[in-house]
């Protein structure tokens, strides 16, 4: 227990004893009454005890004071001791000479009070660490609900606040404060460091401490100390604004503890003390010490040397142009971290000597910044005996940089994965580490463990510390790059300001890595234009980037834009010195004509297994390409189709928003005109054909042709709100209208429905059977129907007329979605519910074509108009406007061949009499329009199309 604690437990026993207690708190500016004030209480002790009564005195914080007060204050307690009471007293080391001058006094120091039992703690050695034992800081621990497992520091960093303040108290001697302060600073140390400080403690002084202030952590067995709370890197910070005022009155010894720290390689907690330094203190701090600072992730504490000139000695000039040039090679555009070069004085292909390891640091940041920029494509820096990990890890940075470039991921990963430092990310160089491994292991088809997860948070926090205007924003964009590239997700966060960046900060590698990724992602979209203008550009950018292996993916992207767009690129027939990229291009091209590939003839890919580097490429060719994707895949040998199943598929937006749904330019919705089902357990899709999955995980067609469950589950997922009347059901897939008669049939139909759909969740079922009214009902918030997202695009189609914009966005939403249209005949179908809803939705579907056709001609954008077209008059017949509108785009893109082409047959198609020949006529005039647009001659006079 601690003093305050003892205190209260003698007032209560005294207090059920039946004495007379005589209590008395003392504030240090209570320092000159305090004789006086016990003097009177010694007197009424005396007086109680003459009549008989038991009396217990209690003075809790008695002052120290000089020779002539303690006099005063001993004899008053010499004459409340003499009458028979019981004293108490709480006092602090510099009151010490009461207790000295007292004979049979009892005395209890600090460590006395200290709680020596952890075992109702769940972590012992944490409790320890985290009080010493203290009283005050142990019930803060309880209050703040260690012992349930959810620790709140909030009232533990008050009661540390109050402990520390205590410890600092101003009746102290300059010695001893100093002496005190500088062990807090350092938070653990040797007696060793404060002989550096200047402050040698001799034994007495130590063991004093020892006994009276066990939160010091007095340890003479390891020579040396450790203040609780203060020795915790996350605490600490917490403490500044205690010690902001000493660092005001003692900014030297500020000074002096960062810079053993920084000596030490402590450099989080030197640039902390750096802060509570005055300003000239800490910009030489910072000039010094700056470079270790910005690794550490301490880029705020050196910003103030940006602009300053050589103010702080001319001792520490050359550091600081050290400092000055890592902070422009972490985030400096090309010219002005090349005239920061010429400033350090030193050639950038040597180790520079004679400024320790700092110069070394920025000579790798610099080796870096030349690998991304494309000057170089491996380290040049050579290895040095002088090495340390800083030094290995940001060499080791600079390698896989290279080997990405190159291609060699595999390579890359495999230095990566057995590295230890990646995996504490609490410094930029392993920062860095755990996210090229972070970036690699996506390629690689790799899922994350959650502690990679929880790394990858810590390294995110420490890359936007050090450099928050480029390392930050390519982090970003990269992450979301490599989603991209495997088909996790359909847009990159903040694509178009890192390219901006990279371009601006002459990153070249990472400005065509990039492009290549949003080409990927625009492809998706069916952003081919985009696509193409994206891969050009990034072509250009590897050309001069020296990077084969991006140049490579970049003509592949190309190749798939152009396929996608409707052209038919020429067979390369020439491919030994093609890369494994090119090949895959090359097997594209042919599929896109029709030819059959062979693996065998592919130099560097083999059909016994395909490389996992390149599954993003594989995914690419095999899956975003239309038609002459599904003609690739017939040809995939079966180790190649067993890694494409690895690839997950573009995700149909679920639980996110996905910004590229439009077919030549990415066309951006606002929350609320973009619909965003929430993820359920239970998957239905309908449109295509029937597919199920329960938790990611398809469920067999097999199961659903039990007991009628698939033909019940494609009615439910058709109807309107998914509900159906039991006897609605049951016509529709027996034919049986009597309903006691076939109640048997249908419980084992809806029983059977429910286990396919993963049963009961979190108490609720996935079919609602509802006695009351006696309906069945898809549960929503267990089942999601892709009928549903359809029918919000087409909605969308309709209520966004006017703003096309939006229009399109909405229909090019819908023409990814619909995939042929719900499959009517798939189902036993009796009273044609179901082949009513399914013609009724196409109709629906086609209509909305036609008007996003016509927002398309609108908007200038034929191409995306032609495929609208196309889409309606598949769906919906030949219908007037949207051959109009497929005639005026194949018109504005100079299309004229392939309008005669229509126009011929749909003469020969044949006209009829009435209503059709008034039709013809009207037909005849659009085509002859499109045609007399062109200035073609033979459309005059009275020619007919097909002579």
């Amino acid at each position: 227990m601690g003093k305050t604690r003892l205190l209260k437990s003698i007032l209560s026993i005294e207090t059920r004893a039946g004495s007379c207690v005589k209590y008395s708190l003392f504030v240090p500016e209570d320092a000159s009454s305090a004789p006086g004030r016990i003097v009177r209480i010694a007197r009424e002790v005396v007086a109680s005890r003459r009549a008989g009564k038991r009396v217990a005195v209690l003075l809790e914080g008695v002052p120290p004071g000089d020779e002539s007060d303690v006099g005063r204050e001993l004899r008053a307690i010499r004459k409340m001791l003499g009458a028979g009471a019981l004293v108490a007293m709480t006092i602090s080391p510099d009151s010490a000479v009461l207790f000295e001058s007292l004979d049979d006094a009892i005395r209890f120091t600090g460590q006395d009070l200290c709680i020596r039992d952890f075992s109702e703690f769940p972590d012992e050695d944490q409790a320890l660490h985290l009080s010493h034992g203290v009283p005050s800081l142990c019930a803060a621990l309880v209050s703040g609900g260690l012992l349930e497992g959810r620790f709140s520091s909030v009232r533990y960093l008050d009661a540390l606040k109050r402990l520390i303040i205590s410890h600092l108290r101003s009746s102290l001697s300059d010695e001893d404060l100093m002496l005190r302060l500088a062990m807090i600073l350092l938070g653990r140390g040797s007696f060793d460091d404060l002989g550096e400080l200047g402050l040698r403690p001799d034994g007495e002084t130590l063991l004093w401490m020892h006994e009276c202030a066990p939160a010091l952590g007095i340890d003479f067995v390891a020579d040396g100390f450790s203040v609780v709370g203060a020795d915790d890197q996350e605490i600490f910070p917490g403490l500044a604004s205690v010690l902001g005022e000493y660092g005001a009155i003692a900014s030297e010894l500020c000074k002096s503890c960062a810079e053993l720290l920084a000596r030490r390689g402590e450099y989080v907690r030197s640039a902390m003390l750096a802060r509570l330094c005055v300003d000239e203190d800490a910009l030489a701090l910072a000039a010094s010490y700056g470079v270790g600072y910005i690794l550490s992730g301490r880029l705020a504490e050196c910003e103030g040397l940006q602009n300053a000139g050589t103010p702080i000695g001319q001792d520490l000039c050359m550091p600081a142009v050290v400092t000055r040039q890592a902070m422009l090679e972490l985030s400096g555009t090309t010219s002005e971290y090349a005239r920061g070069r010429l400033a350090m004085g030193y050639a950038r292909t040597e180790l520079a000597q004679g400024y320790g390891p700092a110069t070394r640091y920025v000579s790798l940041l610099g080796n870096v910044r030349d690998v991304l920029s494309g000057r170089v494509s491996r380290p040049l820096c050579a290895k040095s005996a002088d090495d340390d990990e800083w030094s290995r890890l940001l060499r080791l940075h600079a390698t896989v940089l290279g080997l990405c470039a190159g291609g060699e991921l595999t390579s890359a990963f495999a230095l990566l994965l057995d590295e230890p430092r990646r995996r504490s990310p609490k410094d930029l160089p392993s920062a860095l580490a755990c996210l090229d491994f972070s970036f690699l292991r996506c390629l690689m088809g790799e899922a994350a463990t959650a502690e990679e997860e929880g790394e990858l948070v810590v390294a995110r926090e420490v890359i936007e510390r050090c450099s928050p205007k480029r390392l930050s924003i390519y982090r970003k964009a990269l992450e979301s790059s490599a989603s991209i590239l495997m088909g996790r997700r359909e847009s990159i966060e903040g694509l178009e300001l890192a390219i901006a960046r990279a371009g601006e900060y002459g990153d070249l590698l990472v400005e065509a890595a990039l492009l290549v990724s949003g080409a990927v992602g625009d492809l998706g979209a069916d952003s081919c234009s985009r696509a193409h203008v994206r891969a050009t550009r990034a072509i250009e950018l590897a050309d001069a980037a020296n990077s084969k292996y991006l140049a490579s993916a970049a003509r592949l992207v190309l190749l798939a834009a152009r396929i996608a767009m409707g052209e038919k690129p020429p067979v390369q027939r020439k491919i030994v010195d093609l890369t494994p990229l090119d090949q895959l291009g090359v097997m594209l091209v042919k599929a896109s004509h029709g030819e059959r590939v062979r693996v065998g003839s592919m130099r560097g890919l083999s059909s016994k297994s395909f490389p996992r580097e390149l599954l993003w490429a594989l995914g690419l060719v095999a899956t975003r390409c239309g038609p002459a994707s599904a003609a690739l895949r017939l040809s995939l040998p079966d180790s190649w189709s067993r890694a494409l199943e690895a690839i997950p598929t573009p995700p149909v937006c679920m639980g996110e928003r996905c910004g590229g749904d439009n077919l030549e330019g990415e066309i951006a919705l606002d929350a609320a005109g973009f619909y965003r089902p929430p993820a359920r357990r239970a998957s239905v899709r309908l449109l295509g054909g029937l597919n199920v999955s329960v938790d990611g995980i398809a469920v067999p067609i097999s199961r659903l042709g039990r007991r009628h469950a698939g033909e019940l589950l494609c009615l439910l997922a058709m109807a309107r709100g998914h509900r159906l009347r039991k006897h609605e059901a049951l016509e529709a897939i027996w034919g049986d209208r009597d309903y006691v008669r076939g109640m048997q049939k249908l419980y084992e139909c809806v029983s059977t429905l429910r286990s396919i759909l993963g049963g009961r969740h979190d108490g609720m079922d996935p079919l609602v059977s509802n006695r009351t009214n006696g309906s069945l009902e898809l549960n929503e918030e267990l089942v999601s129907v892709d009928i549903d997202e359809l029918r919000a695009e087409l909605d969308g189609v309709f209520e966004q007329e006017g703003s096309d914009r939006f229009l399109l966005a909405h229909a090019a939403r819908a023409r990814r979605l619909y995939g042929g249209g719900a499959v009517v005949g798939a189902v036993p179908d009796v009273t044609g519910a179901y082949g009513r809803q399914a013609r009724k939705l196409r109709r629906t579907y086609s209509d909305a074509m036609v008007s996003a056709a016509s927002a398309a001609l609108r908007e200038g954008r034929p191409y995306m108009s032609s495929l609208f077209a196309r889409s309606a008059i598949q769906e919906g017949g030949r219908s007037e406007d949207a051959t109009e509108a497929l005639v005026k785009a194949l018109a504005m893109m100079g299309r004229f061949e392939e309008i005669r082409e229509m126009w011929d047959e749909y003469a020969r198609s044949g006209r009829r009499g009435g209503a059709a020949a008034e039709a013809a006529s009207t037909f005849d005039r659009i085509f002859r329009e499109a045609l007399e647009s062109r200035g073609d001659d033979e459309t005059e006079g009275d020619r007919q199309p097909g002579k």
